[in-house]
């Protein structure tokens, strides 16, 4: 999970009114003559290799792969860790990462890798290397005797060359050797282009999405910054961007194998063979002088392979669209060579990564697409209006084909959190568990459902017939109404709570157990789900939690047992030295590994008694 600053695709994506007029002449200029250095559409290699036209495809526009880089040996298994994919896929890369022996965190001041030696007893610090070709750590792998740890590019100087929609970005691959702990090195670094949406380890390879705008999109960001706050428009980046699947092999000199198509892509998921994008679809365009724009794409796609054009036609202009989906399928069954798949595009917009879930063959995706409502009438609703929207679909012949829908399960209330187990999904709306049967792609189905009032940001399937959920509890008036009004956080008075269901019967779930946390409380884990720990091994769940119930400036970190039936017991509250924040526990053993910026905090399992206290070198010495 990424650190220091917002890097999703939302936040990036706006463009200029008089940007459209100006890619139609790029465009068509693509399209009347050879390749030169600045056109707008080449895909450059991070490698040095030349530079590759985006070839057309139907729809979304693909290139083909890169020369294939050597297998890599196989990735370690990291050892009573949380740190696999939440989503129960591929392992996601994360700021602390462990095999049992050694364990490798990223550091922000000052900022580095740092390494600890955690088969010692009591642990020991080992060594500390800087990284100074990163501007912001995104997260790292294990993999054999070297980290991988990723992240931004450093930003450019002042005056140089940015993209008229945000910062000039690049992400950076830095691998570190690990094979003598007391003084790991930086092996190398590769850089590639766009900003990194998400990314897995796949056999032993690192396999990333970015995303990228055309050439044309550069400009002096002065001069950019004055054009943008003068004008208005619609969002083109979606037709004119593009994601790039790149499969780095860590432990090799050879250049990543990549593939790019037209899209724009916020949330990443993955299965063992297929990595998916998701993003916003290509809008219409309901202005004159985007039809211009939109002329000339069509006119440049009708020119055959070689010129890059859009996921598909913008329909009337004019027309107000309906916010939709687009999700892109790469082929990753072979790592070292990926391939586009195809893409789909279903209704609605995806609360984040966890919508998407992939089993036996068939992608099942969860949206909701919101009313478009006059403003007097809106405010009149205490619930917005939406509709709830489960998607099932199978690759079939460069595409992703629908086998089946469900509308409307979630009552008219918009959902907040989604998480899938087997062929069950579960998805948290307002105040409400609705279980949902996917084992017939064809013909999704509303299992159950439990009314909770609670708000929940997080869902975490524990097995054994339980899911665990983090988020706001509803707070009543003397009337019995909430007070929270339509979305989580509107009231001063909500409270963490952890909510436990019963889900052994789909079609009665019940509200186990239920335990509010305090008011003002919350948890760096509602916006970063590998704050959450649920361990198996130990039955116990962890999560920092911080706010006004808390002692000192950070909050401690809650430690809770799970019982057989899913009744919830504090076992503890831990607090480092300092009051630090703690961003990550691990259970290692019989122990309880806490980890913040500070150092790092051994505790005993059973009574969270102190072990050890590791603390941090505030140098890089």
């Amino acid at each position: 999970m990424q650190r220091g600053g917002d890097q999703s695709g939302a936040a990036r994506r706006a463009l200029v009114f008089a940007s459209g007029c100006l890619l139609a002449v790029a465009l068509l200029g693509a399209a009347s003559g050879p390749a030169v250095a600045s056109d707008p559409f080449y895909s450059h290699s991070s490698s040095g290799a030349a530079p590759e036209r985006v070839l057309p495809s139907r729809p979304g526009c693909a290139t083909p792969s890169r020369g294939a880089a050597r297998p890599s040996r196989a990735a370690a298994t990291p050892s009573g860790s949380p740190m696999a994919s939440q989503l129960g896929g591929p392992a996601e890369p994360d700021v602390v990462e462990t095999d049992g022996q050694v364990m490798a965190i990223v550091r922000d001041q000052p900022a580095g890798l740092q390494v600890v030696d955690v088969g010692a007893s009591p642990p020991q610090l080992d060594g500390f290397v800087a990284l100074p070709d990163l501007g912001s750590p995104y997260g790292l792998f294990l993999v054999g005797h070297d980290a991988v740890v990723l992240g931004t590019g450093l930003p450019p100087r002042a005056g140089s060359v940015v993209p008229v929609a945000g910062g000039y970005e690049t992400t950076n691959v830095v691998v570190v050797s690990l094979v003598v702990p007391t003084q790991p090195s930086v092996l190398r670094t590769s850089s590639f282009r766009g900003a990194l949406e998400g990314a897995r380890l796949i056999g032993g390879r690192v396999v990333m999405v970015l995303t990228s705008w055309p050439a044309a999109l550069y400009a002096n960001g002065t001069a950019s910054e004055r054009a943008c706050s003068a004008t208005t428009g619609p969002n083109l980046l979606p037709a004119l961007g593009t994601i790039t699947l790149a499969s780095l092999d860590p432990t090799s000199v050879a250049p990543a194998a990549e593939v790019t198509v037209r899209g724009d892509a916020t949330y990443v998921y993955a299965s063992a063979t297929i990595v998916y994008a998701a993003g916003t679809s290509p809008l219409d365009w309901p202005c004159s002088p985007f039809a211009m724009a939109r002329a000339a794409i069509v006119a440049c796609c009708a020119q055959g392979p070689g010129v890059a054009c859009p996921m598909r036609t913008p329909a009337i202009v004019g027309r107000t669209p309906t916010p939709e989906t687009a999700i892109y399928g790469f082929d990753v069954s072979a790592p070292a060579s990926p391939h586009y798949l195809g893409s789909a595009e279903v209704a609605g917009t995806l609360v984040g990564e966890a919508s998407m879930s992939e089993y036996d063959g068939y992608l099942r995706v969860v949206t909701t697409v919101r009313s478009s409502m006059p403003g007097p009438v809106a405010q009149r609703v205490a619930i917005p209006l939406a509709e709830s929207v489960v998607t099932t679909l199978k690759p079939e012949k460069g595409a992703f084909v629908e086998a089946g829908s469900l509308r409307g399960f979630a009552d008219g209330a918009p959902i907040y959190a989604v998480s899938f187990e087997g062929p069950y999904g579960y998805v948290a709306s307002y105040g409400a568990l609705s279980l949902l049967d996917l084992s017939s792609p064809s013909a999704p189905a509303l299992a159950g459902k439990v009314i909770t009032g609670d708000y929940l940001s997080l869902l975490e399937p524990l097995g054994n017939g339980l899911v665990a959920g983090l988020g706001e509890a509803a707070q009543s008036t003397a009337s019995g109404s909430t007070t929270n009004g339509t979305v989580p956080g509107a009231s001063s008075g909500e409270s963490l709570v952890l909510d436990m269901f019963g889900v052994s019967s789909p079609a009665s779930p019940d509200l186990v157990s239920s335990k509010a946390l305090g008011a003002g409380a919350t948890s760096l884990a509602l916006g970063d789900p590998q704050a959450f720990l649920w361990s198996p091994e130990a039955g116990v769940i962890a999560f920092p939690v911080e706010g006004p119930v808390s002692q000192g400036p950070f909050g401690p970190l809650d430690v809770w047992s799970v019982g057989q039936g899913g009744e919830l017991s504090l076992v503890g509250q831990l607090q480092q030295p300092g009051s630090a924040q703690i961003e990550r526990a691990v259970v290692l053993g019989a122990d309880v590994y806490s980890v913040s910026q500070k150092g790092l905090m051994v505790s005993a399992g059973s009574t969270l008694a102190l072990v050890a206290w590791v603390p941090f070198s505030d140098s890089s010495a």
